[in-house]
């Protein structure tokens, strides 16, 4: 006996590409809902998570502080990125949840519909307290504030200083008060102290710290206003980087340093807006005494 086969295969014409298509049956649109549901709660709970970690431990979650100036500001710049990148996700997240709630009404998904608004809720619990993380940075920027004055701008490479003579504390007086003249000149004149009267470079500016064994380290804080703050802060970052000095940054502050030289730090606030005033902070290097 012999059997024949033939294969018989429908043509479909341009017209049937234009017909709606079919409906989904019952067991196909449940699965679709479940599917739906499972992927959102699934995504709600790993970014909610990672969400968690960056509150808690991405502003300043290092081990040790930034040891520099530069440090501080690569760590602040870092966490701040972080949380704009972690808050612009949830956003784009609850967005995604909350029209899967309104889709799911829609079409009369139950399933869908509760799983949506659930995951929007707890998404923007999230998107609250990574925002609230917010506070932390400020906190944390005061901090690296208030060591960037105490902190080298960068760490120094190691060098034979031996054949070098050591800097007295007379150099280092007579450096620091010709650094404020040098600074001030290139501002826009008049150069008006907090008295109110023409700013005059004096010795009783300096004030004398100890530093490393038996050395003394000269440290001055200027306020000043100019008839140009703005220009005259420009001019006078202008001459420290005619010096040879090396520049940072630190928040609003524009920081020049130098490992060599004797006035090693010299740091620049234009305050205009707030009081009228520019901010100038010199450091000496470590002096000693002359014959120590």
């Amino acid at each position: 006996m012999t059997y024949r086969y033939s294969m018989h295969f429908d043509r479909i014409s341009i017209d049937d590409l234009g017909k709606p298509m079919a409906p989904l049956t019952r067991q196909e649109a449940r699965a679709l809902d479940v599917l739906v549901s499972a992927t959102i709660f699934i995504g709600t709970v790993l970014v909610g998570g990672w969400s968690a970690l960056v509150a808690l431990l991405g502003v300043g979650g290092g081990y040790d502080d930034p040891s520099t100036a530069a440090g501080w500001i690569e760590e602040l710049n870092g966490s701040a990125q972080l949380l704009l990148r972690t808050t612009t996700l949830l956003a784009i997240c609850v967005f995604v949840t909350f029209a899967v709630a309104i889709g799911g009404a829609h079409l009369r998904r139950s399933l869908s519909t509760v799983m949506g608004i659930v995951c929007s809720i707890l998404l923007t619990a999230a998107l609250l307290v990574v925002t609230s993380a917010a506070g932390q940075l400020d906190a944390f920027a005061q901090r690296g504030t208030d060591a960037v004055g105490n902190t080298p701008a960068a760490i120094r490479g190691w060098s034979d200083t031996s054949a070098e003579p050591a800097l007295t504390i007379e150099q280092a007086r007579a450096d620091m008060l010709a650094m404020i003249e040098g600074s001030l000149a290139a501002a826009s004149p008049p150069v008006i102290g907090q008295d109110g009267l023409a700013f005059i470079t004096d010795p009783s500016m300096l004030r004398a710290e100890a530093c490393g064994d038996s050395g003394t380290r000269y440290t001055a804080a200027i306020d000043v206003s100019t008839s140009d703050n703005p220009r005259s802060v420009a001019a006078i970052l202008a001459r420290w980087d005619s010096a040879d000095y090396l520049a940072d940054r630190a928040m609003q502050e524009d920081i020049r340093y130098s490992a060599t030289m004797p006035v090693e730090r010299m740091s620049i606030l234009d305050s205009t807006t707030i009081d009228g005033l520019v901010h100038i902070d010199l450091q000496s290097a470590c002096a000693v005494a002359a014959g120590d």
